[in-house]
């Protein structure tokens, strides 16, 4: 199969379980079907991505369609003919219902879902799912939980779309009237066509003098009006308009946003700020780019949250790194390396992230949940383990360095076995997993900061070097 039917493939198969339950497919599963190379299918699945075609769901290769990928499998066919009808329908009353609240109430307008499900007598959830590509594509903006209201972008669409469904002889009088129009009307227009096109390529500062220019010749003007106040917004809050958005940067938060469904939340941190450094370039007046840099925002709190709901640390990216290294790398003497994770009880959650993180790399860590078996001695286990390790992590947190207990058995044999390794070897290596203390008797000792973006990166280099080393 060539990329254009897998393409095609893709854009069928995921359409219809997007509207209907807002599922993902596993593309793993597909890949199989077709049975198509591996690399070849992720290359082209990973630059359908690119495109704005489809989107990672979740981790393990779920993905769902993309609102781009959704228009095109309409317009090209790959879509149920019942199904798109349906949908393009949605979307068409939704757009004439959400510019006729704006005409009545300007700017502020809004209509929740609810109300719009019961006006319209449409599913709640296929409304959803049509308001979220609707969102996606720039037709409409979400004010609140659950309320939506129409953009410029939408207005425009909505207004061509009523003028091609004019009669003839409305369209004759409105020609007519066009004629006759005054002339300061007739300025008024070519001057509002030169603003918006400044608009629309978010040159707002030239846009601003164009539309005081126009409500100095009509002072009523409506149109003049709501865009200047929202050009001087835009402009202050750094609202970029989507189709002056460079490519290079709509490319860079898409995959900002598919590696933050996935979980990746510190390579999504990166891709967004990698959008605003190329809007930048382009939009040098303006504030940094909003829709990058509340991502962002949401990113740092949310990362925060997870910290906060387990406890003292929770939470290290090990997906970017766990991509950068072989399991090669980590073998010492032809052997996996031998890793010991000393910890507190109190600390167990994050150990055992730790455990299952240096596994996937192919080092063989210790961990009393996985290497004790029952029955054993595991005093005699755990000396033993630590005697035998080529590294052992000593797991440093407040809630452990300030209690007495085994941990404290542990450190002290890690310290003794130090003592009996070559000087200026690695072999006991400091791991705080929040901003506490380091004890007196390990303060020789680098360590590092798990709760640190870079933090876990730095502890699998230390490793990589000890393997390197004679």
């Amino acid at each position: 199969m060539n990329q254009t039917d897998i393409e095609r493939v893709l854009l069928e198969k995921l359409y219809e379980p997007y509207f209907r339950e807002r599922n993902g497919l596993n593309l793993h599963d597909i890949r199989e079907e077709l049975g198509v190379d591996e690399t070849k299918f992720w290359n082209i699945v990973d630059e359908m991505s690119h495109k704005g075609l489809i989107r990672a769901r979740a981790m393990g290769g779920y993905y769902e369609i993309d609102a781009v990928g959704a228009i095109t499998a309409e317009n090209e066919g790959f879509s149920p003919e019942e199904m798109t009808k349906e949908n393009q329908h949605i979307r068409t009353v939704v757009l004439d219902q959400l510019a006729s609240i704006y005409e009545k109430g300007g700017s502020i307008a809004e209509a929740y879902i609810e109300t719009m499900s019961q006006d319209l007598s449409i599913d709640i959830n296929l409304l959803a799912n049509n308001l979220q590509i609707l969102e996606d594509l720039g037709y409409i903006e979400s004010v609140s939980m659950g309320s939506f209201k129409i953009t410029y972008k939408g207005l425009d669409s909505v207004r061509k779309w009523r003028q091609s469904n004019l009669s003839d002889a409305v369209q004759q009088s409105k020609d007519f009237v066009e004629k006759n129009i005054s002339r300061n009307n007739t300025d008024t227009d070519e001057l509002l066509k030169k603003a918006r096109q400044l608009f629309y390529a978010g040159e707002y500062s030239k846009a601003i003098e164009i539309f005081e220019e126009i409500l100095k010749i009509d002072p009523h003007n409506f149109e003049a009006q709501e865009r200047l106040n929202t050009a001087q917004d835009n402009l202050k809050n750094g609202i970029i308009p989507e189709t002056a958005v460079p490519f290079e940067a709509r490319a860079a938060f898409g995959r900002a946003q598919s590696l933050e469904r996935a979980r990746r939340l510190y390579e999504a941190k990166e891709s967004y700020k990698q959008a605003i450094e190329i809007t930048k370039k382009s939009f040098p007046d303006m504030p940094l780019w909003r829709p990058a840099v509340e991502a962002i925002n949401r990113i740092e709190q949310e990362i925060e949250i997870i910290k906060a709901q387990n406890g003292i640390i929770a939470y290290f990216e090990i997906s970017s790194t766990l991509n950068k290294f072989e399991k090669l790398s980590f073998l010492k003497a032809g052997e996996p390396l031998r890793v010991f994770i000393c910890h507190g009880k109190g600390d167990k959650a994050i150990a055992r992230k730790l455990h299952e993180s240096l596994d996937s790399l192919g080092i063989n860590p210790w961990f009393d949940e996985e290497n004790l078996l029952p029955g054993q001695d595991w005093e005699l286990e755990i000396i033993k383990a630590v005697q035998e390790s080529d590294i052992v992590l000593v797991c440093l947190s407040t809630k452990s360095v300030q209690k007495t207990g085994f941990i404290q058995k542990e450190i002290k044999l890690a310290l003794d076995a130090a003592d009996k390794r070559p000087e200026g070897k690695i072999f006991l290596i400091p791991v705080r997993i929040d901003d506490c203390d380091i004890p007196s008797r390990l303060k020789s000792r680098q360590w590092v900061d798990l709760f640190d973006e870079r933090g876990f990166e730095r502890l699998v280099l230390a490793l990589k070097s000890y393997c390197a080393s004679d």
